[in-house]
């Protein structure tokens, strides 16, 4: 960014994300909890709109955590080339060691560690297992930094407008989905959400959709890509005005006149008043200071 300031050139970054899944009640549990446990363990959570942040209305917790932990079990983790393989390795060391610090902190801001929650020994690889962290206050999430492992951590909150508080916390703003069997509710819910793109019963794969305009706000980044708006940010747009009465002066250019400027002001009142009356009343004045304008094509002799 700053090489690009010395000669004005357009950034578009994209800069990660700490992406929350929003589980109502009224969601099939069994569909969402697949759904969720796949954005945040795909790629063993290494990308950059993972599920990071689970906030579920408090009917559906008790169920959706349950059918999560079960699902967790399943997922066969291995040689990231082998087909046989769900979830590989995390990409470094470094990365395995703020897996594990993660886990250290949040337990001792309060979480319950339900699942996972270590590396896994015995391998050749940065291997760690999935985890599911369970925080019991609804206020905050026990950090909000970006994971970017295969760490979920759960919250439970008793409203929408919790759910949306809470999503809205993080710093970062580059996705989210939210899990329901209302589509009008999901809406309602997307259009609260401080994010770029919002899935209603899906996640992730909205990047992959090379129609949609994806974006980040806040600290996930600034510009597009994909879409009409990322094609955009790949040209310089230019506006082209053809004036089909090329022969005649225009009413607001030289010289001024008082007769000029009382047109202008019954033509912005017939325009932009919000009452009917004041429109009505402006209309004799624009139609005698522009009619000629409108129906003439030719050199007038009270302009320059």
């Amino acid at each position: 960014m700053q090489r690009a300031v010395l000669s004005l050139k357009k950034v578009v970054l994209e800069m990660g994300g700490s992406d929350a899944a929003i589980v109502c009640e009224e969601a099939d549990l069994d569909i969402a909890s697949s759904g969720v446990l796949w954005g945040g363990m795909a790629n063993c959570g290494q990308n950059c709109n993972a599920i990071e942040r689970v906030i579920l209305l408090k009917h559906s917790a008790a169920e959706f955590t349950e059918r999560l932990m079960a699902k967790m079990k399943n997922i066969r983790i291995g040689d990231g080339m082998d087909r046989g393989t769900d979830m590989g390795p995390l990409a470094s060391a470094s990365q395995k060691q703020k897996m594990e610090s993660i886990v250290r902190k949040c337990k001792a801001r309060g979480s319950q560690c339900l699942a996972g929650g270590e590396g896994i020994a015995g391998r050749a690889g940065y291997f760690f297992q999935p985890t599911l962290l369970y925080q019991h206050r609804s206020d905050a999430f026990p950090t909000d930094e970006e994971i970017f492992g295969p760490i979920l951590m759960a919250a439970c909150v008793k409203d929408d407008e919790e759910a949306v508080r809470l999503a809205n916390q993080s710093p970062f703003g580059l996705a989210a989905s939210v899990w329901t069997g209302n589509r009008r509710r999901g809406e309602t819910i997307a259009r609260k959400l401080e994010c770029g793109s919002v899935m209603i019963n899906d996640c992730v794969v909205s990047f992959g959709i090379t129609e949609s305009n994806w974006t980040g706000i806040k600290r996930s980044g600034i510009g597009w890509v994909h879409g009409e708006k990322g094609l955009d940010e790949m040209v310089n747009l230019q506006y082209i005005n053809a004036d089909p009465q090329n022969h005649i002066q225009k009413f607001w250019w030289f010289p001024y006149s008082e007769g000029m400027v009382r047109g202008m002001k019954a033509a912005m009142q017939f325009l932009h008043s919000s009452r009917l009356r004041k429109r009505i009343r402006a209309l004799p004045a624009v139609f005698r200071h522009f009619t000629a304008y409108l129906l003439t094509n030719r050199i007038r002799s009270d302009k320059v």
